[in-house]
């Protein structure tokens, strides 16, 4: 029940004065004025009755009000009663608690705020206390609450309420109607009275505020806002609101506060007498309370997975491949896909890829004769038995690039090639890959190796270069292949010269913040640092050095009266030092705040994020006077200082994203805060999941949500039903996927269930969803299991399965280094590597100053089995605000659902600073693309990549030729990457048939807001600064590959370079167990520069 006004007809000793209402929220009425006794202050969570003999005796409920009834309630003016038939009685009561019933089963006696008396199911509480009216008191102990109500509502000059319970005796006299005033509390159950207070009058101005605005006009969107105005402007100079708010650490966004309570709200709405129009708005649906839903939820039809005919092709021969059905696009559905596929300039395939034999059978070779080798030829040799040995199953001729030549005395020439590659010598491996006509160029030279003469040679092939359409009978080539990386790219000229044949270029100029290689107490961290000169001439440059404020200064920073410093705020000083070009790394984003912003913590996004993707800001300097160093506040800087950009906004327009398995969106949100993608649709089972995305979403009614499964909204694509839900073909650019991890999880009892065999067969849907939509990009949420193999199918391995469907599909896989390879290249510190489970113990703590292990989507303190989850302090699990902030949700975004639901969600969901990091990423790779070539592979503008007009055109308008040669995306490093990214891959040759001559392509710097952040800037994506940036050991990247031919078991070793009478030999594919990660060139030498709290993430540049 809930007073409006009623309560205020009572006069006499039974209702406050007008003079007291200032003070009737806090009810700060000293019990001694009472003559009652005061419990001594104890921490305990349970009731004093349990264990307490009152000083006085225990009354019967029944008995005192008796009393009450005849010596108080005649002394009333018999015509001073409410609406009701029965007068009013109110009695206050002093000293009280208000715990659960004895009788409960398992939280007897304990303590509990009174908003939880009936959510989120009704409770059976008591409550202790002194009974007064007049000069009537008794103790009165266990007795039942029946009801809650609070006056106050609809008050515009007075903030606060007055709470009033009912106990079910009082509820059945039969002369009056009776009503508990609550006035003071017990010193130990006011930790648990105060929340109350508080949550009631929020209540109070929630409904207040609702009553006043029109039907289906209030919103959760309305209390970022909309609601503080409010109610700074109805209570303007309240000294007991501004009280209240200051509670509330004076925040603007009532979001989080009012889910957390609102099936309190909502009950306290359903018991006032405007409870239709209270209850007749979008609000509670949004938040879902009492069950309502604002998203729809979509029926469940389908009990397989859903796949395109080419994904269902390589998945099918899959340990989960009975799971999923394949399923042909209609007609309409089809037309759009071809239309889209020479929009972005991609091969056509034929619908038969005819037979599968080796590659002798598919080309001829052409012997030269007496004709000499040219540069451009694609040569073709026998390897000899020792290669076999290191590349076992070498049954087929290996081909090479011919980049340069040299005529030597006796006639012959000496070969300088680039290794072209099968599928299976690559990452794919034994994966079914459906274009066993398609090769790939590599980045494997011979220049180091032993001779190859052209003596050597059988003879050349003719292959196709990026040719539209892809003919059966024919090898063609379309990607180039890092060796190093494991990676994907799309082929550019430049990729026809190796490494050893280009000149170094450095980068950088006066002004730009960049990272300096340094030691530190046996470390290598990564330093910020101004370049200040460059010296050409001797490879050297200057540097001003910038300390980091919390690490370097602490001592200095006390003195300064700085505290609660950011791990990413820098101090200028007036250090110089002169080093080797080698030792810059990449470039660093700095940004320089006044005084004010630092006092008022107004730091700006994202340098307000820990020093997430390479964003740090400065504010001080260092400065000597008297023997002493001082921090002081800058004033000027050098002329030449090039600060990071303000904002992240694109100048162009955006990617259209559609998010698969979103959850509750973290993910989307992240890679928009980078600035290159909208998400306009989401795709997720669970409602609560799709609620907290709607509830945060920066336009929540241009995001359309389709709550239900996967496979039947592939299934509503596929069958071109149009659908509000559901775009088409041509208006998604980038399809963003967390991943299926319930199927690969170590976690689960049996993999090979249904359950967790279609949980499985859930990573091709993302493969699915590309291949219908042919986005230009596309990120997948990687789980570390899914590189390995399953026992009785370990020639099947998931993660390169997806690379090879998507590889197929023509999409480069940018670089990247998983845990498995970077454990194996040493790029894991030590530190990290240490076990959180103690031997012989049941549980693990989370350590207080390291990184987080993992967050699960259940709390399960019954063992260490799902790893550390005990508080590194307190003996309890980390709490849902812990775990969301170790995810990097956050504080002000609310969660939607049960405590439950909400835990599940911060589980699944994906670190919201790597998420940024990669949108970031993702942005500077459009930028450049931008600058670089055009979009669409075949106008000279970009504009197409955002406009939907040539996708509906008829197709006799559409030609696949290509009329200009393009600069074609490069790749990112991607390290301890639990994602995978995906580039739509275009052909670069004008002539498809006709081998050209390599040139090498000057480096531009991408123009725009980002043109101060490094090419290199997307190495650096998903790391935070909580230790030190460091730089590793150098490695020796030139292995081969050595297989044991009865085992199978593969090894992998370092071996020296071939020496001038060796046989030229390919660099070895990397190992299995590793497969899924590498490290980029150039980033051997070091560390990540921020290290990531749980994941990674890599993406994709041009």
């Amino acid at each position: 029940m809930a007073f409006k006004s009623r309560i205020s007809a009572i006069t006499d000793h039974t209702e406050p004065s007008r003079s007291a209402l200032s003070s009737r929220a806090s009810n700060t009425t000293n019990v001694a004025n009472i003559k009652t006794p005061v419990s001594r202050l104890n921490k305990s969570d349970f009731a004093r009755s349990r264990s307490w003999a009152p000083p006085v005796s225990i009354t019967p409920e029944s008995k005192a009000l008796e009393s009450i009834k005849e010596r108080q309630w005649k002394r009333q003016p018999k015509d001073q009663c409410g609406p009701t038939t029965k007068p009013l009685l109110i009695v206050d009561v002093h000293d009280f608690e208000i715990y659960h019933a004895p009788t409960t089963d398992k939280r007897a006696y304990e303590l509990i705020s009174l908003h939880y008396l009936e959510v989120p199911v009704s409770k059976k509480l008591c409550f202790d206390g002194f009974i007064r009216v007049g000069t009537v008191n008794h103790y009165i102990q266990a007795v039942g609450i029946q009801d809650c109500s609070i006056e106050g509502y609809g008050d515009e000059e007075n903030p606060g309420i007055i709470a009033y319970i009912r106990s079910f005796a009082s509820s059945k006299d039969q002369s009056l109607e009776i009503w508990y005033r609550l006035r003071n509390a017990t010193p130990n159950y006011q930790r648990f009275h105060e929340p109350f207070l508080w949550v009631a009058q929020l209540g109070k101005h929630v409904l207040d505020y609702i009553e006043e605005q029109p039907v289906h006009s209030v919103t959760l969107l309305s209390f970022r806002k909309a609601f503080h105005s409010w109610l700074t402007g109805r209570f303007p100079n309240n000294n007991e609101f501004k009280q209240w708010h200051t509670a509330f650490r004076q925040q603007k966004d009532f979001r989080i506060a009012l889910h957390a309570y609102i099936e309190y709200f909502y009950h306290q709405a359903f018991n006032l007498s405007t409870s239709k129009q209270l209850l007749n708005q979008p609000l509670w649906a949004e938040c879902m309370a009492k069950g309502l839903t604002f998203v729809k939820p979509q029926q469940e039809i389908l009990d397989y997975t859903l796949a395109t005919p080419d994904v269902y092709a390589c998945f099918k021969h899959m340990y989960f491949g009975e799971q999923i059905r394949e399923r042909c696009p209609v007609r309409s559905v089809q037309l759009e896909q071809e239309r889209r596929k020479r929009k972005l300039g991609i091969a056509q395939t034929p619908h038969a890829l005819g037979s599968r034999n080796h590659l002798h059978s598919l080309n001829r070779c052409q012997p030269y004769g007496a004709s000499l080798v040219r540069v451009g030829d694609v040569v073709v040799f026998t390897p000899e038995k020792n290669d076999g040995m290191i590349w076992k199953n070498t049954s087929w001729d290996w081909l090479a690039y011919v980049q340069d030549t040299q005529l030597l005395d006796d006639g012959t020439q000496r070969l300088y090639v680039l290794w072209i590659y099968q599928s299976c010598e690559t990452n794919i491996y034994k994966a079914e890959y459906p274009f066993k006509n398609e090769v790939f160029l590599s980045d494997n030279c011979n220049c180091t190796e032993g001779e190859l003469l052209s003596t050597d040679i059988k003879g050349k092939y003719n292959l196709d270069w990026c040719p539209p359409s892809i003919e059966k009978d024919r090898l063609f080539i379309r990607q180039t292949y890092i060796t190093q990386d494991s990676a994907f790219v799309s082929l550019r000229d430049e990729h026809k010269t190796c490494v050893c044949r280009k000149k170094d270029v450095f980068l950088h100029c006066p002004g730009d913040t960049v990272y300096m290689g340094s030691t530190l107490n046996e470390e290598e961290p990564l330093e910020p640092v101004l370049i200040h000169n460059i010296h050409q001439a001797t490879g050297l440059v200057t540097v001003r050095r910038m300390s980091r404020l919390k690490r370097d200064c602490a001592e200095i920073a006390t003195r300064a009266h700085r505290v609660d410093i950011a791990p990413n705020e820098l101090v200028f000083t007036d250090q110089y030092e002169t080093l080797a070009m080698s030792r810059i790394q990449r470039r660093c984003s700095v940004k320089i705040l006044t005084k004010s912003d630092i006092e008022s913590n107004q730091v700006p996004f994202p340098y307000n994020l820990g020093g997430a993707g390479d964003f740090w800001f400065m504010a001080m300097g260092l400065v000597e006077a008297n023997g002493k160093q001082h921090l002081v506040y800058l004033q000027n800087l050098p002329k030449s200082f090039k600060q990071g950009p303000d904002v992240l906004e694109r100048s162009e327009g955006t990617l259209r994203g559609l998010s698969i398995f979103s959850g509750g969106g973290s993910l989307d949100r992240g890679l928009e805060e980078g600035g290159a993608v909208k998400i306009h649709t989401a795709v997720d089972f669970s409602a609560e999941a799709c609620h907290t995305q709607r509830a945060n979403a920066q336009d929540p009614e241009n995001l359309h949500i389709y709550c239900g499964s996967v496979d039947d909204y592939l299934d509503t694509v596929l069958r071109g039903k149009d659908q509000k839900f559901i775009p088409r073909v041509g208006e998604v650019d980038l399809i963003v996927a967390g991943s299926p991890c319930p199927g690969f999880s170590t976690l689960q009892q049996d993999w090979q269930s249904s359950q967790s065999l279609r949980n499985a067969s859930h990573i091709s849907t993302f493969c699915s969803f590309i291949d219908v939509y042919r986005p230009l990009y596309g990120i997948l949420e990687n789980v570390v299991n899914m590189s390995s193999t399953r026992k009785g199918y370990e020639d099947q391995n998931v993660l390169s399965q997806v690379v090879a469907s998507l590889v197929s599909m023509g999409y480069q896989n940018p670089p990247g280094c998983g845990y498995k390879e970077a454990e194996r290249l040493g790029l894991i510190p030590e530190a990290l590597k240490k076990s959180t489970r103690s031997d012989g113990r049941p549980y693990a703590r989370i350590k207080e100053a390291a990184l987080v292990p993992t967050i699960t989507t259940t709390s399960n303190m019954r063992d260490n089995y799902n790893g550390a989850s005990v508080h590194w302090d307190q003996d309890r699990s980390i709490s849902i605000l812990e775990a969301r902030r170790a995810q990097g949700y956050p504080d002000d975004e609310p969660i939607i659902g049960k405590l439950k639901e909400q835990y599940k969600i911060v589980g699944n969901g994906v670190d919201r600073k790597v998420a940024f990091a990669m949108g970031l990423s993702l942005s500077q790779a459009i930028e450049k693309n931008a600058s670089d070539f055009a979009a669409n592979g075949m106008t000279p503008s970009a504009s197409e990549m955002y406009s939907l007009a040539d996708d509906t055109e008829d197709e006799k308008n559409v030609t696949s030729a290509l009329s200009q040669e393009h600069r074609y995306s490069g790749s990112v490093a991607k390290r301890d990457s639990e994602y995978l990214e995906l580039d739509v891959d275009r052909p670069s040759e004008t002539s498809p048939r006709t081998s050209t001559l390599s040139q090498t392509d000057t480096v531009q710097e991408a123009p725009g807001l980002r043109k101060r952040l490094s090419q290199h800037f997307t190495n650096s994506i998903g790391r935070l600064s909580l230790q030190s940036p460091s730089k590793n050991q150098t490695l020796s990247i030139l292995t081969k590959r050595r297989r044991e031919p009865d085992t199978g078991d593969e090894e992998i070793v370092t071996v020296e370079t071939s020496s001038p009478s060796e046989r030229p030999g390919k660099r070895a594919k990397p190992s299995r167990k590793s497969q899924s990660s590498a490290v980029t060139a150039g980033e051997s030498h070091r560390k990540d520069s921020m290290s990531s709290s749980g994941r990674s993430a890599s993406s994709s540049a041009q």
